[in-house]
Formats: structure tokens, C-alpha cells, sequence
């Protein structure tokens, strides 16, 4: 009995003691609970943490003193270690045992180190079920940041340096051993964005490995990227004469002469890479996220939907419903995956919460070949859209539908061939969309117990298997919140499962406020909030101002005021921790659950949006003429106007419709310029800035004349022309006439069109204004063409392109 009350007391000290993490790859970095104190310890001290955290054994004091002291004589040396070890335990004097003749760290006290999550995950990549544990080497090589005790002098120190060198070499090896482990699964699943990926990692820490090179070139060329691939035969060809004066290997070189000739037989690979093909292939699209890791249970869910989804003739529209965290996005993308063969006409995926209908339409249309982005709306593109996809026979995944309308547009006709899985916590919603559906609920207790297991691992799951239960049992058997504290437990082996238990049983007592189905998710949540240092807490909270989007390091970097690198470490271990979800195109996007309640975490949300609305318009401004890159940016900008306008700052709301009214247009985004143009006007008005509400109405008549509302459109001009014509401001006339111009040529008053040309073409010859006289030129050579004045249209088209090329304006070259 006495000794159970004992193990009852430590039980509950160790689940409140702060932790101590120790931050060793890359740097070196101690942290107790929020605080860090790295420099509240010397440098002999550092070394001693770190050798005793990494031997995890007790050391006699004779050795340490010979390794941090062996410079001076035995006495002093010793001397020396008593002045270290008193000033130590004045700051740690929970986490060492110390005896006369030992000194050890106290492995049961409550602590992180990086180097053991790392050498964990690999034990656990070692104990995997299957060949390999994809997620538990990536978590490792999220760990890695760079050698071990980077930039550490323990200052003459021999014996220590030796073994620190010893140390970093043997664990730069083993992340060199995981990235090519990783890069071999990936080439073997076809994933060539995260081989890539990986393979890039590898060849940073280990530039002259041939065999990596020749990986990257061969992934490189299977993704369609084939310039990049014989520029990366250079490179490996470039890098080996420099350093070690040789040649690529036979293999490489023979690599990079298929490659070039585009002949593509089976490649003589050292690693077996498989052969590669003559095109990239476009006929079968597969636009679908990697699967969620360590997907466990839902057998017969998975089975009868397959069924369903291959069953041809009805109608197939089916619907996974269940509450937030419950895994109805990772089921989907497990069927996803496991039907990609099935549907000969690919797979494609939406994020239908945050990401923008037309966005879904153009990307799904590129899958197939085709641009709709000069098409003037939704409703045309979607229309568009669904001219294919009665052709074809596809699966079609709509992830998390909150609302019908936001989605009706992009299904394709109900006699197409194609099968549509939507995710959902709305059941209504499934009813009105003619969707059967399918209803999620917890795990099964003992899949609960085998996901929790998998990704802590068997061994010590076995060693606590009441604690197993009791977690599972206290997190509802959810998967999500199952997946979040698995992670945490994960990266901290030597933490009791049995102590994490007791935390969440507290944590959960205290939410009885809560609906019975969130509290589960919430006490996992806060569990994992309290665990955050200072610094990953503010930046975990400030991904509020996202609302679930998908954003890059860049735009947290700024909003945080903290430098990109710093922004991707501390987005990095939101991602290790399962608070956070990778995306491709370097961008991150949080789940729904965790991004409300990072909302709630956040005390003060005004100033990052601000900085928000700031960062996105810079953005804009330096990649206004690069569609590519404003692509998978258009949901962040939008919200950064929207912002803008709500925080009432007037000049960012104008500075927007300015920069980004030409990409609006050129990509079809009509309602989304109106809506900015308005808030535009409302915020001249409130400025009383007349110049920019006269511009800004006559964006927004610009707007609507490539829209094809003419009526609309006149109105907005006619406005324009008297607010330009009050100022004085001549540019701003010459434009409103030539687009008045364009109005009147649209409703066949051809008099008219001439006789505004000729006013505007005046005003631009007055100003000087090259361009702009070469634009009407343009205008006024098809008008008289139109008339079957075919050598005045040549001249006036001859002339307006000699002036483009003096302004070098070479897309109304192209156009003339």
C-alpha cells in the first residue's frame, strides 16, 4: 500500500514539473517551459548537458573532469566540476543525480531533446509493420536542422571536442541514410513532388553523392520537368570536377543521354529506378493530397464505399459525414489512393472550404488540357467545366462542404459517369445534394489503440498498455486527437504514458462547459497548447488570421515580424506536432478545428491582420504580372482587402484594386474585382480622396464592359468622365473615353466610338503618352476594318505597332 500511494504522488509531480527541452542539431538551445536559459548557463555547463543528456548513463566525475578540464591538473579539474555542478543545479536541480562519485541526468524527469525524438522516430521507422514508416522518417528529418552542436566551442575542451565531432558525424550520417531511404519510397510510390523534395534535402547535406544526382535528374524528368533534369546533370558534373576532379558515374552519364533524346528505355540504375516514359502523362489527372499517415481502421467503411464508388449506372454521389476530427478527410484521401486506378479518367480533389470555386474550375480544366481563365465568370467556367466531365470518368472528392451553393455549380451532369464523394459534418447538406450518405463515428477502441501504438510504437505501448486504454478512452477514440497527442508522446520516449494520461485526464475534468462531442478534441488541443514554448504558442495563435487557407512561410514570417528561416522552424514544429499539415508549393494550411481554436487563443487580432493586409499587397505589387505565382494566393488576398476594409485602412484598400485590377481581368476574376472596387469606392469616399474614387469607378466600369453588363457599364463611365473632368486630371479623361469607346463599338454606335477615339487620342498626344496613343491606334485600325477599310486599318495598325515596340510594350505587340 505505501508503495502505491508513492507511485501515486510521483505520478502527479512529474505530470506538473516544467519541461526542459534541449535543442541540440543545429545550435544549441535549452529551454525550461516558456523560458529560455541557454545563457543563464556557461559554456563547460552546456557541454555537460549535453554529454550526459546523450550517454544517458551516470559518468563517474573522474571522466567528465578529464573531458571538460583534462588541461588542467586531476585536483583542479575535479575543483572545477564542483563549481559547474553547484551553479547547474541552481537553475536544473530537478533534471540531475548527483552523487560523490557520479554525476547522470535524470532521464524520469519531464524532458525533450531533439536528438532522441530523432533517434526515436527511427527505431520506429525500424519497428514498422511494413518495409518502411514513411511518416516517422519524415518526422525525423523535421528534427534535423543541422549538426549537431553547430557553432559550439566548449573551449579547450580536447576529449569533448573529439567525442562532439564523433557525435555530428554519426548523426549526419544517419539523416544522409533516411533522406535516401525516403527518396527511394517516393520514387517507388510515383510521388515526385516529395521525392524531390527529399532528394534536394539530401544532396545539401551530401553534394558529391553521385547516386542522389541521378535520383533528382530521374524524378525531375517523370514529373514532365525535363529541362531541369539535364540542368541538373550540369550540376552534379560541375560540382564532381571541382571537388574531387572526376566524371559522373557510367549510369549518371547514360541517365542524362536518355533524358536528353527523349528515347527512354529501362534505366541501368544502381537503385533499379523504374523506367521513364516518353511524355509526362496528362490523359489520367491525379490531383489528390498525400494521404494522411498511419491511417488505421474503417475496414468495412472503406470497403462498402469502394464498392459503391465502382459501381457504374446509377448515379454516384456519396457522402462521409461525422463531427470535426472524426477522419472523414483522411478516409477520403485513403479512398482516393486506393481507387486511383479504377477511374481511367483520374482523380481530382477540392478543398471546397477555403479554396476558390473558380480556382477549382481552372485547375480541374488545366488537368484535362484546357484554359478557362478568359472565360468572364464562375457560371460560364463552370458551364465549361461540365462539357468535360460528361465525357469522362473520374473521381471527383469535394473535402469539407459547409455550403450546397458554394459547390452546385462545379458538379457535372447527373448522367455523367463520373462518381463524386463529398466530406461533410452537415447532414441536411448530403440530402440536398442527392448524396447518400455515409456516417463516420469513433474508432473502433482497439483501432484507437492501434493508431496511438503505431506511431508511438509497439514496445512501449506494450509496456503500458492500461495507459493505451485509458488515453484512447479519454480522447473518445478521435482520431484526430488520438494522431495529436500520439505525436507529442512520439517525440518524448521517455515520457510515462501513464503521466500523459493523468494530464488529460485533469485537462478533460476541467471542459465539463464544453458540448460532450468537442470536449474530447479541445482537451487534446489544450494539452498541446500548454506544451508550446512562448514563441510557438504566438505563432500557433496568429494562424488565426488564416481561417484554415493555405499560406507560406513568407506571409507568417511577416505577420510574426520574425525572419522567413525562424518562421519555417517554428512552422516546422507546429507540423511535427500534427498542429499543422504540409501542402505542396512550400505552403502550409491548419485544420478547420485547429484554426478556430487558435482564434480563441489569440488576445489581440487586429495588428497581425493589419500586417496581414500589408504583407499580401506587397505581394501582389511584386508579382502583379505573374499569374502563377498570385495563383494559389488569391483566397489570402482576397482576405487581406476584406481585412483592409474592415480595419479601415483606406490607402491599403485602394493600393489593391490598383495593383491587382489588371490580373482580376486577365484571369476572369469579375466578381471579385466589383466587390474590391466597391469597398475601393467606399474607401475614397471615406478618405475624400477624389482622384482615387474617380479611378476606382473607372475600374469598376472597366470591370463590367469585360463582364458584358453594358448598362452597368456606362454608368460607372459616365461618373468617372465628370469626376476627371472636375479635376482636370487629362490621363484619367483619355482612359474613360477610350473605354467609352470600346461601350459604344460594343452597341454598334460606330460614330460615336470615333468620335470618343479621337478625343482621347488628343488628350494622350498632349501627355505624350506613347502607349496609350498606340492602344487607340489599335482600336481605331479594327474599327475602320471593320468598315472595309482595310489600308487605312493597316496603316493605323502598322503605326500603333512601331509605337508599342518603342514602348516596348510587348503585350499590345502581340495583340496588334
Amino acid at each position: 500500500m505505501v508503495t502505491f500511494m508513492v507511485s501515486i504522488d510521483r505520478e502527479e509531480d512529474l505530470s506538473t514539473t516544467t519541461e526542459l527541452q534541449l535543442a541540440l542539431m543545429g545550435g544549441v538551445q535549452f529551454t525550461l517551459g516558456d523560458i529560455e536559459i541557454t545563457d543563464q548557463i556557461s559554456t563547460k555547463g552546456q557541454a555537460l548537458l549535453c554529454y550526459l543528456t546523450i550517454t544517458k548513463r551516470p559518468q563517474p566525475r573522474a571522466i567528465i573532469a578529464e573531458l571538460l578540464w583534462g588541461d588542467k591538473p586531476e585536483e583542479d579539474a575535479r575543483r572545477s566540476l564542483r563549481v559547474e555542478l553547484t551553479k547547474l543545479r541552481q537553475v536544473l536541480q530537478d533534471y540531475l543525480l548527483v552523487s560523490r562519485q557520479t554525476v547522470a541526468f535524470n532521464l524520469e524527469s519531464p524532458y525533450w531533446s531533439d536528438v532522441e525524438a530523432f533517434e526515436n522516430y527511427l527505431a520506429l521507422n525500424r519497428q514498422a509493420e511494413e518495409q518502411i514508416d514513411p511518416a516517422a522518417l519524415r518526422e525525423a528529418i523535421k528534427l534535423y536542422r543541422g549538426d549537431f552542436l553547430a557553432g559550439f566551442d566548449a573551449r579547450d575542451a580536447t576529449s569533448f571536442e573529439e567525442w562532439m565531432l564523433a557525435q555530428r558525424e554519426r548523426l549526419h550520417q544517419m539523416v544522409v541514410n533516411t533522406l535516401d531511404t525516403l527518396v527511394e519510397y517516393y520514387i517507388a510510390q510515383r510521388s515526385f513532388t516529395a521525392g524531390i523534395e527529399y532528394a534536394n534535402q539530401l544532396l545539401a547535406l551530401d553534394p558529391w553523392r553521385d547516386t542522389a544526382h541521378r535520383q533528382l535528374m530521374w524524378l525531375l524528368a517523370y514529373s514532365g520537368q525535363r529541362n531541369a533534369a539535364l540542368a541538373q546533370f550540369d550540376t552534379c558534373r560541375q560540382i564532381l570536377a571541382d571537388e574531387l576532379g572526376v566524371e559522373p558515374l557510367p549510369d549518371t552519364i547514360n541517365l542524362y543521354h536518355e533524358i536528353r533524346d527523349m528515347g527512354m528505355p529501362n534505366v541501368p540504375e544502381v537503385k533499379a529506378l523504374p523506367p521513364l516514359p516518353e511524355t509526362a502523362p496528362t490523359s489520367n489527372p491525379f490531383y489528390v493530397p498525400a494521404p494522411t499517415p498511419n491511417f488505421t481502421g474503417r475496414e468495412h467503411e472503406a470497403l462498402v464505399l469502394q464498392q459503391k464508388l465502382n459501381t457504374p449506372g446509377t448515379p454516384r454521389r456519396f457522402a462521409l459525414i461525422g463531427m470535426g476530427g472524426i477522419g472523414k478527410t483522411s478516409m477520403a484521401l485513403h479512398l482516393a489512393h486506393q481507387l486511383r486506378d479504377q477511374f481511367v479518367d483520374g482523380v481530382l480533389w477540392a478543398h471546397v472550404a477555403t479554396d476558390d470555386p473558380n480556382e477549382i474550375v481552372e485547375h480541374w480544366a488545366e488537368a484535362y488540357g484546357y484554359d478557362f481563365s478568359s472565360l468572364p465568370d464562375l457560371e460560364s467556367k463552370a458551364a465549361a467545366l461540365g462539357r468535360v466531365l460528361a465525357e469522362k470518368q473520374a473521381l471527383l472528392v469535394f473535402d469539407d462542404v459547409v455550403h450546397a451553393a458554394r459547390i452546385r455549380p462545379l458538379l457535372p451532369p447527373p448522367t455523367s459517369a463520373n462518381a463524386i464523394l463529398f466530406t461533410m459534418r452537415n447532414a441536411d447538406l448530403a440530402y440536398s445534394l442527392d448524396a447518400e450518405p455515409i456516417y463516420l463515428s469513433e474508432l473502433e477502441a482497439t483501432d484507437a489503440q492501434q493508431l496511438l501504438t503505431r506511431i508511438i510504437g509497439e514496445e512501449r505501448a506494450r509496456q503500458e498498455e492500461t495507459a493505451v486504454i485509458e488515453i484512447c478512452q479519454l480522447l473518445q477514440n478521435l482520431p484526430l486527437a488520438i494522431s495529436i497527442a500520439a505525436q507529442r508522446l512520439a517525440s518524448r520516449p521517455r515520457r510515462r504514458l501513464a503521466d500523459f494520461a493523468a494530464r488529460l485526464r485533469n485537462e478533460t475534468n476541467r471542459l465539463v462547459e464544453l458540448r460532450e462531442s468537442d470536449k474530447a478534441v479541445r482537451a487534446s488541443f489544450t494539452i498541446s497548447w500548454q506544451a508550446l514554448d512562448q514563441m510557438q504558442k504566438h505563432i500557433f495563435s496568429l494562424l488565426a488570421v488564416f481561417e484554415g487557407r493555405a499560406f507560406t512561410a513568407e506571409a507568417l514570417a511577416a505577420i510574426a515580424d520574425i525572419d522567413r528561416y525562424g518562421a519555417m522552424d517554428r512552422l516546422d514544429s507546429l507540423v511535427t506536432l500534427s498542429l499543422l499539415n504540409e501542402e505542396e508549393e512550400y505552403h502550409y494550411r491548419q485544420h478547420s478545428l485547429l484554426a478556430d481554436y487558435a482564434r480563441e487563443q489569440i488576445t489581440e487580432i487586429n495588428a497581425p491582420l493589419q500586417r496581414m493586409a500589408h504583407y499580401y499587397l506587397a505581394y501582389a505589387t511584386a508579382q502583379q504580372q505573374n499569374y502563377i505565382a498570385l495563383r494559389p494566393e488569391w483566397e489570402n488576398l482576397a482576405a487581406g482587402i476584406h481585412h483592409a476594409y474592415e480595419l479601415q485602412l483606406w490607402d491599403v484598400v485602394i493600393g489593391y484594386t490598383q495593383t491587382l485590377h489588371k490580373p482580376w481581368l486577365a484571369r476572369g476574376r469579375y466578381a471579385e474585382a466589383q466587390e474590391a472596387h466597391k469597398k475601393a469606392i467606399e474607401a475614397a469616399q471615406a478618405q475624400n480622396n477624389q482622384q482615387a474614387l474617380a479611378y476606382s469607378l473607372l475600374r469598376w466600369g472597366e470591370t463590367s464592359l469585360e463582364k458584358n453588363d453594358l448598362a452597368e457599364t456606362g454608368m460607372w463611365l459616365q461618373r468617372s468622365e465628370q469626376l476627371f473632368a472636375t479635376l482636370q486630371d487629362d490621363a484619367g479623361l483619355a482612359t474613360t473615353y477610350y473605354y467609352q469607346a470600346r461601350l459604344a463599338i460594343e452597341t454598334a454606335d460606330y460614330d460615336q466610338a470615333e468620335t470618343l477615339l479621337a478625343q482621347s487620342r488628343q488628350l494622350r498626344e498632349a501627355l505624350q503618352d506613347t502607349s496609350g496613343v498606340a492602344d487607340i491606334l489599335h482600336l481605331q485600325a479594327r474599327l475602320a476594318f471593320r468598315h472595309g477599310f482595310l489600308e487605312q486599318a493597316e496603316q493605323q495598325a502598322e503605326q500603333a505597332l512601331q509605337m508599342q515596340e518603342k514602348a516596348a510594350n510587348k503585350q499590345n505587340m502581340v495583340r496588334t
